[in-house]
């Protein structure tokens, strides 16, 4: 069976700049370390399809580290009841594929039960002198003997009592992937030498299973269960958690990751169940005209992120998304107004209040009308400060935030600022609500993104994508898009929205890995 057996033919994927360049300049600095595991899709992880593995010399912890950061690797900070001690975490962002590469950097060998790895396997020392250089992949990895003694060692340990529940229920513990890297790994090995390491590292009663196992091919969950019972004497000693200590906390780290997926699937939680940047959260505002494709790019940008981190969008707009009871209900009764046109002005008003309305038509507008527009903006002002200030919480609580529009106050009346601008000096009621409005918008450009990507769209091709708004709105919110301003403490980055959406999403994706 050859590496692309494993892997579908993914492993046929080339080894990606930003790894060659860290590998590049681990080997020219004669740093000691070795892909140790699921060898058979080393491949594909260097071609970022899948998680790489590497064990490294922690004597060698700064060299390691340089090398990676010189690469363009950056750590992430690992949830605190999803982390493991000794195994650092890395991505690294390749720029001609777009890809994210992720790295596990163990310091130490940890291993054991999902959710706890309560095991200290000392056998550091003998997998980084046994490595070898896959000259196909130009990495080194670990010997397959040694792998194969690992990788049995781990299946022995992760074996649970509900596991054994299953097998007899007839759901096989040992197959699908550890079968196969057991396969994989059987046909390249050197039977005397498996059995030697077994023998060090195990004990003889478990090296003469192991060495039975490579005889008969065969090998199920009853041979585990025999190695278990072999090798467990052995391995006791490595334990870092007594027996109850170890039960009440993989319970504990199990539930809070299975109430994490719960929760993710009716509402987005505040909570970082994965991981996040190490110097803390992150808030991205995607700015542009109707048309510029914010929508499409924050859905390719979470579904990027995602895949390894714990990401928030958010919708700070006026049009699409969710609405509250009491703005569905006012938009009707605005609409049935609008559509009586007592006034001509009221028919040029709209009801979602995205600024598309003409300018000036507010203030020529009938009194329900102006009376209905101004309970309509503030609950959109009331809505929009809400939806902020969740994002708001979740970047100080560690997560990514990527918003699709943001509010200002530097232009009234279209760019998601400010609706009521031409009643703010009229007297009574409607001046009342105008002034509260812009109270909230005042309130809501306190809080300012760390990153702003702004679309840049001429008005014409805008219009040629989204027809249904003003032409002259248009031209207004462009000319916003690009005046807009943000505190010193906000990176601006501007991408041409009219080049192909493959090459929008690489810059875009560029500026938001820089800010992380």
């Amino acid at each position: 069976m050859n590496t692309s057996d494993m892997t579908g033919g993914l492993s046929r994927k080339p080894c990606l700049a930003v790894v060659r360049a860290w590998l590049d300049g681990m080997h020219r600095h004669d740093v000691v370390y070795c892909h140790f595991k699921s060898n058979a899709e080393v491949a594909a992880g260097l071609g970022g399809i899948t998680d790489m593995d590497v064990l490294a010399d922690r004597r060698q912890k700064e060299e390691v580290t340089g090398q990676l950061s010189a690469a363009g690797f950056k750590r992430f900070k690992t949830a605190a009841l999803m982390d493991y001690p000794a195994v650092d975490d890395y991505l690294a962002f390749d720029g001609p594929t777009g890809r994210l590469v992720h790295l596990h950097l163990h310091w130490q060998l940890i291993a054991g039960e999902p959710y706890l790895k309560g095991y200290h396997l000392p056998w550091e020392a003998r997998l980084l002198a046994g490595r070898r250089l896959d000259t196909k992949c130009n990495v080194f990895v670990s010997e397959p003997e040694a792998e194969l003694v690992l990788l049995l060692t781990r299946a022995v340990l992760k074996l649970r009592t509900r596991d054994r529940v299953r097998s007899l229920l007839g759901k096989a513990y040992f197959q699908g992937g550890l079968l196969r890297e057991y396969n994989w790994l059987r046909q390249r090995v050197d039977r005397d030498r498996v059995t030697k390491l077994a023998a060090e590292m195990l004990g003889e009663r478990s090296a003469d299973l192991i060495a039975a196992f490579l005889q008969q091919g065969e090998i199920g969950d009853g041979e585990i269960l025999a190695l278990r019972r072999a090798a467990i004497p052995t391995l006791r000693c490595y334990r870092t958690y007594g027996t109850v200590e170890a039960r009440l906390y993989r319970w504990r780290r199990e539930a809070h990751n299975l109430w994490g997926r719960a929760v993710k699937r009716w509402r987005q939680p505040l909570t970082v169940y994965r991981r996040g940047p190490i110097d803390g959260g992150v808030l991205i505002a995607l700015l542009g005209v109707d048309g510029a494709g914010k929508s499409t790019l924050e859905d390719v940008l979470v579904k990027w992120l995602r895949w390894k981190m714990d990401v928030m969008p958010v919708y700070l707009g006026s049009g699409d998304g969710p609405r509250s009871l009491t703005r569905k209900m006012i938009e009707r009764a605005a609409s049935f107004v609008r559509r009586m046109k007592s006034r001509p002005a009221d028919a040029e008003l709209t009801d979602a209040g995205e600024g598309r309305s003409v300018p000036g038509a507010l203030a020529r507008a009938s009194f329900a009308r102006r009376f209905l527009r101004c309970l309509l903006a503030l609950t959109i002002a009331r809505e929009r400060e809400r939806r902020l200030k969740q994002a708001c919480r979740a970047r100080g609580r560690g997560m990514i935030v990527i918003t699709d529009r943001f509010p200002q106050n530097q232009f009234a009346g279209y760019g998601d600022g400010p609706l009521l601008g031409e009643l703010i000096a009229a007297s009574g009621l409607l001046g009342s609500c105008a002034r509260l409005e812009r109270e909230l918008y005042e309130r809501m450009v306190r809080i300012q993104p760390d990153l702003a990507v702004k679309l840049i769209l001429p008005p014409e091709v805008a219009l040629e994508r989204k027809s249904s708004t003003a032409a002259e709105i248009v031209r207004l919110k462009a000319a916003a898009v690009e005046q807009l301003e943000f505190g010193s403490q906000t990176r601006v980055v501007s991408i041409d929205a009219t080049q192909s959406l493959e090459e929008v999403v690489r810059a875009a994706k560029k500026a938001v890995w820089d800010a992380l």
